[in-house]
């Protein structure tokens, strides 16, 4: 009777483990902030949900770490004035953003050279179509378990065709809340912002300040992710009391000086930057003083407009870049008198020494003129960078000469 008993109860275990693999099965992990009352809504949406008893203690900011985990890698491609990440980790894929509707073919391409048959995870920060536009792409190659969107609806065909092909594929469609948390592979991905209250989408204005800003954390490693954030939701976020220190910051709104407030950057302090941003684009991005503030918390600075996609690797402890244009790191004011003064020191007292020039250089299209130059009086006083030296030091900080003026 003993062993009768046993053998039913092994039954039931199998039936039960393999019920409970079939479900898991259906849609990524979000794991829910702790809240009030749920709705049946909520309650439909959610494939798992956190109880206080289970939230992760407070101050804790690394992630516990298996030899299988391996590394977590983030790819910034290059999708002109717009932004697009795609992130992987123990074997689970997922995208922040895809970027403009014509980067579509560009996002299917990308994922079938890595070999994704599935994402994990889509977070459209915001329904502008710079971002979303090429999820389309995305969606069309791979689908994903969970779409995550701060947006129900948006007035824009970009909006409406990837929702569409949410449906088709059957994506599970979440507006995230702070403190949900999502896993991938060995990493974490926190959700810091927005607050369901800041949702005016009926307002173009504020649109950029309903982006999913969000952290991922890769062993005792960070990276902060802001969308098209401005001054507005970064106070916000400041107010709130969130941990935003982060080793490297994707910086918002493609380095506009809307965003990227001093004190916001004071309290994430990266030690490393990325700027997703078009390359000559109208709107003069990235602004000058958003350069200067990340030169003033020491962070270095990658730039898609002038090295292409960017590879970050994180093995938990450590972060290594590599860039698709070996193009030298872009110069701002205070890289400018660096150079001046190293400069300096390397010339050569001989009589044959070189000749240094006023020179005025475009830090927005990488080029330098005479200051006479009629090309100069139509730059944007924010893009001008005036510097003294030789023609041979200007080339070499990357800076082409102008056609016209022909310093």
């Amino acid at each position: 009777m003993r062993k009768k008993n046993t053998i039913a109860a092994l039954l039931m275990a199998a039936l039960l483990c393999f019920s409970g693999c079939a479900q898991a099965d259906t849609g990524a992990d979000v794991t829910r902030a702790p809240a009030g009352a749920q709705t049946q809504e909520d309650t439909e949406t959610e494939t798992a949900l956190q109880t206080e008893d289970e939230a992760q203690p407070a101050g804790e900011t690394e992630t516990a770490l298996s030899d299988k985990d391996g590394t977590l890698d983030i790819y910034f491609l290059d999708v002109g004035e717009g932004d697009a990440a795609f992130l992987t980790c123990g074997g689970e894929s997922m995208m922040i953003d895809g970027g403009n509707p014509e980067d579509s073919d560009k996002i299917f391409s990308f994922l079938t050279q890595q070999d994704v048959t599935q994402l994990k995870y889509i977070i459209a920060t915001h329904p502008h179509s710079d971002h979303i536009g090429g999820l389309s792409g995305a969606l069309v190659k791979c689908g994903a378990q969970t779409l995550l969107t701060p947006a129900d609806s948006y007035d824009s065909d970009a909006f409406a065709d990837m929702m569409r092909y949410a449906g088709e594929k059957n994506v599970q469609v979440v507006k995230p809340s702070p403190g949900d948390t999502l896993t991938l592979g060995g990493a974490e991905i926190e959700i810091l912002a927005p607050d369901e209250t800041d949702f005016q989408t009926g307002e173009e204005t504020s649109v950029n300040n309903i982006s999913i800003i969000c952290k991922v954390t890769y062993g005792s490693t960070s990276m902060l992710f802001t969308g098209d954030a401005e001054a507005e939701e970064e106070e916000e976020l400041l107010r709130s009391g969130a941990d935003l220190h982060a080793d490297v910051l994707k910086v918002g709104h493609h380095g506009s000086d809307t965003s990227t407030g001093e004190e916001f950057l004071r309290s994430v302090s990266p030690t490393d930057a990325v700027i997703s941003v078009g390359a000559d684009n109208s709107y003069g991005h990235p602004s000058q003083t958003v350069l200067d503030r990340l030169t003033q918390v020491g962070a270095a600075v990658y730039r898609t407009d002038l090295q292409g996609d960017i590879h970050l690797q994180s093995d938990g402890t450590q972060l290594t870049f590599e860039t698709e244009k070996q193009a030298q790191q872009p110069v701002t004011r205070s890289n400018v008198q660096q150079a001046q003064t190293q400069a300096a020191d390397e010339q050569p007292q001989a009589s044959g020494e070189q000749t240094r020039t006023d020179y005025v250089l475009n830090a927005n299209t990488k080029k330098f003129h005479y200051p006479d130059c009629p090309s100069v009086a139509k730059m944007s006083e924010k893009n001008k960078i005036y510097y003294t030296g030789t023609r041979d030091e200007v080339i070499q900080m990357g800076y082409e000469p102008c056609a016209n003026c022909n310093p």
